[in-house]
């Protein structure tokens, strides 16, 4: 199975009363730029590349695709090269056609969600967007890595936590001031640059309080906080998960799902006396965000001032990044070997339980020639060191 195969497969036959909805003829109305200020013709008609003539998705037209980079429910994301620019770039595709206006509407969130806030150097940078035969596509930068990923390298020093640290807490600073709650922070959705930037994604799950009141999805239960479990999503929920992110890179402690643990790791103090060995310098900063009433956890103002004193001992410009993991297509559950990653040994049986969030899917496993379920061997997962 090749990249284009998973991008498009034929589509779902629709109900006859949906019919009117889906355009049969490929036209020009089947393609509409979506961004503010885009007018679908102009750019089409400047583009040297794309023929409206030909049978062909105007992805394929405009850009060598590359490796898949990841996938996950919504669906999947591959580097993709602009041949005008010779640019790189990271599009999104949707999993589902839109199965109806509203179902349109429900999809294109994440777009509305990102032109809400302006342009920073630590939240992911949208480029474009489109619709094309009822998929949504969203294109951003490219980025080399995950912050999840990043974290258990061996570049992954004192200095470079301190300013990654220093990146996502700045983002959160800055989505806060546009009213929005990202809700789902998390190292996972974290992107690194390959200078070392840590830019903040996936705002699929954000809320706003005066748009959707008592509608709003869950986060990752990692990194949770308890008020969150009956109460509409906060500035200081989102505290909390920015904390827990922290801590998590900070102690490459991989965090609890449920059990005892997760009730642990939310009693006041107990994650200072973790990082009092692990990494003293942020124990009380990241024990500050991550306080049980919401009301007692510390603001990003607060954690920024931190950040920005112990940042100021180590000038950025002389960390040497140079960090370009090598990206080839994943099978489900497993990530790219890194370069000066720690692995441990593989085990003797693959893993029982589903990918991690954020990992490769089942749905998009890569194989040359294809071949059938019973075919396929035994995955053996490989494990990073303080990985579960």
């Amino acid at each position: 199975m090749n990249t284009n195969s998973l991008l498009f497969s034929a589509p779902p036959a629709l109900n006859p009363a949906r019919q009117s909805y889906r355009a049969h003829n490929r036209d020009i109305t089947t393609l509409q730029f979506l961004r503010t200020g885009d007018a679908t013709d102009e750019i089409l008609n400047n583009s040297s590349h794309f023929d409206a003539n030909q049978r062909i998705p105007y992805l394929m037209q405009c850009f060598d695709i590359g490796v898949v980079l990841g996938g996950g429910s919504f669906g999947v994301v591959v580097e993709a090269t602009c041949k005008a620019s010779g640019r790189k770039f990271a599009i999104k595709r949707s999993k589902e056609a839109f199965r109806s206006p509203s179902d349109r509407h429900f999809k294109m969130k994440e777009l509305r969600r990102f032109e809400m806030i302006s342009p920073h150097a630590n939240v992911l940078d949208l480029k474009d967007a489109w619709q094309e035969d009822r998929h949504l596509y969203i294109q951003t930068e490219f980025c080399v890595s995950t912050l999840s990923v990043f974290c258990r390298s061996d570049l992954f020093t004192k200095p470079v936590l301190y300013y990654c640290s220093q990146d996502v807490t700045t983002a959160v600073d800055h989505v806060h001031k546009h009213g929005l709650i990202h809700v789902d922070i998390k190292p996972e959705n974290v992107l690194v640059t390959e200078q070392g930037i840590c830019k903040l994604a996936d705002f699929g799950a954000s809320y706003i309080p005066q748009e959707d009141k008592d509608l709003w999805e869950d986060g990752d239960c990692r990194y949770l906080s308890h008020d969150l479990l009956n109460n509409a999503p906060t500035t200081m929920s989102d505290v909390f998960s920015l904390g827990m992110t922290l801590f998590e890179i900070a102690s490459r402690v991989a965090l609890p799902k449920n059990n005892e643990e997760w009730r642990a790791l939310r009693t006041d103090g107990y994650i200072e006396t973790i990082l009092r060995d692990l990494c003293p310098e942020m124990a009380e900063m990241i024990g500050a965000a991550v306080r049980n009433e919401p009301q007692a956890r510390a603001t990003t103002a607060q954690l920024l001032e931190a950040l920005n004193h112990l940042c100021n001992a180590y000038p950025r410009s002389e960390l040497a990044w140079q960090w370009n993991p090598p990206h080839t297509p994943l099978p489900p559950g497993l990530r790219a070997p890194l370069p000066g990653v720690q692995e441990e040994p593989i085990l003797a049986t693959p893993p029982t339980t589903p990918p991690r969030e954020g990992y490769a899917t089942p749905d998009y496993y890569i194989v040359t020639p294809r071949q059938t379920q019973s075919e396929r061997k035994p995955i053996r997962p490989l494990r990073f060191k303080f990985d579960d």
